[in-house]
């Protein structure tokens, strides 16, 4: 039996711890705009969210979510509790349906089971594997170099194998060719900037002002920027391990890139760096957008005057957090004048900061704002969304 495109399987997308909340906000509101879908049947738990999609439905999935580090394809759920039980369970299973001539790289875990050596459940899998094709040749049509990842995990006897629809990571897009000391990973970004919005991006006209313009005054490389670009656009800059599964190579699909729009949640982003080199290396990436603008300025200093701008304001940015790069003052009241210096230049209706989670909470604005906890280079943080005159 062939797998069809409108058959409903189960999709995990894994995301970043915290990030819980706003990945579903995003996942809906791409299920109602692309497949008209409201009523999802969906499961949230810690870093991740499962979803029962039609199959090509979950794997274009990749093409627009911008949160989740990657989307695993269910393939096999069962119970186990011998090596000799998994032998004959993955032996079972169809392949070719899933990965057609390609071969696969395993990824094991395992916790709470009897089987606990990962190398041996690596081996004893990639023996099955290898003993199915046997007498399972794949047409020639599906054969192909390369491999698809699956990820096998086993806990408490259950076993789950998953294939890996994404490839490489979500969060690279294909988009930046620089990176600036200190990184903000690109779906992070994008989780801050669904934070941001509050949760008020509506599927029929996204929730914003009309002609709102986005400022980072600490931009890097410009990444907050290119995520407000991306983020309502399907990303067509990079390849997806989906691209390669027999049934999304021959089915009617392409068209579905064209049903969304190009189109932005702001009217313009506009960035300023202190570094000479951080300017030109934004400059790079944001090649490929419009409505931009970049210049090099120093957030603290009088003399800058910065470029006028008509119509809301919304800030947000990264600043350092005093370990790869040093503070711009004492620690204790750099984020406070950093949040003054950003009124006082564009008295904002929004303000959406990045600040180490021990300083946050002797903030005198803790309390007046919405935040969100999460881990950023290893280090414990807070983003702050707090209106203007509230600082």
């Amino acid at each position: 039996m062939s797998e069809k495109s409108d058959d409903s399987r189960d999709f995990f997308l894994v995301v970043p711890p915290g990030f819980e909340a706003v990945a579903e906000k995003e996942l809906r509101f791409w299920c109602e705009r692309l497949f008209n879908k409201v009523d999802l049947n969906l499961k949230s738990e810690k870093a991740g969210i499962t979803i029962n999609l039609p199959l090509i439905q979950g794997f274009f999935l990749n093409r627009v979510l911008k949160i989740p580090t990657r989307i695993l394809f269910r393939i096999a759920d069962f119970r186990c509790r011998d090596f000799t039980s998994l032998y004959k369970k993955v032996l079972r299973i169809d392949w070719n349906r899933y990965v057609g001539g390609h071969g696969v790289e395993w990824k094991a875990s395992a916790s709470g089971s009897r089987l606990k050596i990962e190398s041996r459940i690596v081996e004893t899998c990639e023996q099955a594997f290898q003993n199915y094709r046997k007498g399972n040749t794949p047409k020639k049509t599906d054969e192909a170099p390369g491999s698809f990842t699956i990820y096998l995990r086993i806990v408490d006897d259950t076993c789950q194998l998953s294939l890996d629809s994404s490839g490489e990571a979500l969060y690279k897009r294909g988009v930046k060719k620089n990176v600036s000391q200190a990184p903000l990973r690109e779906n992070l970004a994008a989780g801050l900037l669904w934070f941001l919005f509050n949760f008020e991006v509506k599927s029929e006209k996204l929730g914003l002002e009309k002609g709102c313009t986005l400022i980072d005054p600490m931009m890097g490389t410009g990444t907050f920027l290119i995520e407000s670009l991306l983020l309502f656009q399907p990303i067509v800059t990079r390849s997806f391990a989906f691209e390669q599964n027999p049934v999304w190579r021959f089915t009617e699909h392409s068209l579905w890139i064209y049903q969304v729009k190009d189109t932005s949640p702001f009217k313009k982003v506009m960035g300023y760096d202190i570094s000479d080199k951080n300017v030109m290396a934004a400059q790079e990436n944001l090649m490929m957008f419009r409505a931009f603008s970049i210049s090099q300025a120093d957030l603290f200093t009088p003399l800058h005057r910065p470029e006028s701008v008509n119509g809301p304001v919304w800030v947000i940015t990264n600043p350092p957090y005093g370990q790869r790069i040093p503070l711009k003052g004492p620690r204790g009241t750099f984020y406070i004048d950093t949040l003054k210096a950003i009124k006082k230049k564009w008295n904002p209706q929004k303000i959406g900061i990045i600040v180490p989670a021990d300083v946050f909470k002797n903030l005198p604005i803790a309390e007046k704002s919405n935040s969100l906890e999460f881990r950023n280079g290893g280090i414990n943080v807070r983003f702050i969304v707090v209106e203007s005159e509230l600082v």
